[in-house]
């Protein structure tokens, strides 16, 4: 997601100093981007009073904003957009010890996967304080919309993880239905028409589904997608609620991970689903107008 919304904002006219511990990484996005390249989080820092992370985990969160060479030790950072899902007590925990260094955190997780990042039409969920999120928003419109949840720190990312699991509820049961469809005899491209005609339509069978079917990708690793189910169980267990169907989710995204490469794509779920019924499907094909 990092690349794609670089890539936004450098196109805005905005000015973009750029640092991943990854140098490949690091070199396609000043390349794509147009960024000027850091050599640490610090040194992003040392130079910006607004910096926005994007990281895969908890722990390469905290290590870029709190640990050695991180943002805590910058002399120039005031706001810190945390746009990575890592559950509410991650960024209450970086958002307490920045403060201790006079600069805010704005909890800003974003949705919509690297393809509406790029096509400037993903989500940013907002939270934390007004001053930060005045001076965030114009920049992240660039990427797609933002929707402010008021002043308390750590709303955002709890909104994130429930957006999360309806997205994930809804891919797992469309590829159940579509495998379930053609065991019936249905053909699976015309069952999704049907699906998305009536009121079982939704994202996963208008984007993800289809693009599962046809052998696609959506651009999210199975390692990314069991780490936010698995923050939603953190998130539900703190609030004392049950969570009867969140906890299937888990379980199924957690199966698939463990059968397959993490870095596969989280459109695996759909083979998988399809073995665990005696697969393979044959002879899907989806026609360019479903």
């Amino acid at each position: 997601m990092g690349l794609p919304i670089a890539r936004r904002i450098a196109a805005s006219g905005l000015r973009v100093r750029a640092f991943d511990p990854s140098a490949k990484a690091l070199d396609a996005l000043c390349a794509d981007a147009g960024a000027s390249s850091a050599t640490s989080a610090r040194d992003v820092a040392d130079h910006c009073e607004l910096v926005l992370v994007c990281l895969p985990s908890v722990e390469a969160c905290e290590a870029a904003s709190l640990g050695p060479l991180g943002l805590i030790e910058g002399s120039r950072i005031r706001h810190l957009v945390h746009l990575s899902t890592t559950g509410s007590a991650c960024v209450r925990r970086i958002a307490a010890s920045l403060s201790e260094r006079g600069v805010s955190v704005l909890d800003a997780p974003v949705s919509g996967g690297p393809e509406k990042a790029a096509q400037g039409t993903m989500v940013t969920m907002m939270a934390g304080p007004l001053q930060s999120h005045r001076l965030a928003e114009p920049v992240l419109r660039a990427c797609g919309s933002v929707i402010y949840l008021g002043p308390v720190t750590g709303a955002a990312q709890t909104m994130k993880i429930i957006n999360g699991m309806v997205s994930r509820v809804n891919l797992a049961i469309g590829c159940e239905a579509m495998v379930m469809a053609a065991r019936a005899g249905l053909d699976p491209a015309l069952a999704l028409a049907v699906l998305n005609e009536g009121t079982a339509q939704s994202d996963a069978t208008r984007r993800k589904v289809p693009l599962a079917l046809a052998g696609g990708q959506f651009g999210a690793a199975l390692r990314i997608v069991q780490k936010d189910a698995r923050l939603w169980l953190e998130e539900v267990d703190a609030l004392g609620l049950p969570s009867h169907i969140g906890r299937s989710a888990f379980e199924v995204y957690d199966r698939v991970f463990r059968e397959c490469d993490p870095e596969d794509d989280v459109l695996s779920v759909l083979g998988r689903i399809d073995a665990w019924a005696g697969g393979p499907l044959e002879g899907v094909t989806l026609s360019s107008d479903v």
